[in-house]
């Protein structure tokens, strides 16, 4: 949303706290509890003779995955920029006290 939101001739930068495969894992897993929980709902209501409930598909990458979100709204134009963390460490030390380079 935030991004169709901009329009795709907006040029400005997201910045992640985390590398999108971190974010994407953590979102994998939270997924799953919750289709697990959606599957266990389902086949109760199912026992008891009710209509069954909807469970969500199973997480796909390419589907789900922030990754393929950007790859996708790159492809249809939009200019904006991912600045995250890199995957094997951190962000670089900021001093808080060093004067603005602008």
């Amino acid at each position: 949303m935030l991004i169709d939101a901009r329009g795709n001739a907006a040029e400005y930068v997201i910045h992640l706290t985390y590398d999108v495969a971190a974010i994407d894992a953590r979102r994998r897993k939270s997924w799953d509890k919750d289709r697990g929980t959606e599957i266990k709902r389902r086949d109760k209501r199912i026992a008891e003779g009710k209509e069954p409930s909807d469970v969500r598909d199973e997480w796909d990458e390419a589907e789900h995955g922030l990754g393929a979100l950007f790859a996708a709204k790159h492809a249809e134009g939009f200019k904006f920029k991912v600045s995250a963390p890199p995957a094997a460490g951190h962000w670089p030390r900021i001093d808080l006290l060093d004067p603005i380079p602008f």
